[in-house]
């Protein structure tokens, strides 16, 4: 799945997509299971203070988040957490 502006990142354990947004939020998008890469019928959006915070943290950092479960697009829940890729 291609999102512009957003970049694919895999450890070996953990795939997502993720974007750094102008004032630092943190946007990372996962499978609903919050281990692989979304499908279009299969995401979640999260928004995070910062990278560092999504790293130390996640659960205690995240600022917004919208899934496949709320929404039949990606657009539809990126927009709804405030992102305009």
């Amino acid at each position: 799945m291609n999102i512009p502006n957003f970049e694919n990142y895999d450890d070996g354990r953990f795939r997502c997509m993720t974007l750094t947004l102008d004032d630092g939020r943190y946007v990372v998008i996962t499978d609903t299971g919050g281990m692989d890469y979304p499908e279009p019928h299969d995401f979640n959006v999260c928004v995070y203070r910062s990278e560092n915070a999504f790293g130390d943290d996640p659960t205690d950092s995240i600022l917004a988040s919208a899934t496949s479960d709320q929404f039949d697009d990606m657009t539809a829940a990126l927009d709804a957490v405030g992102v305009q890729p």
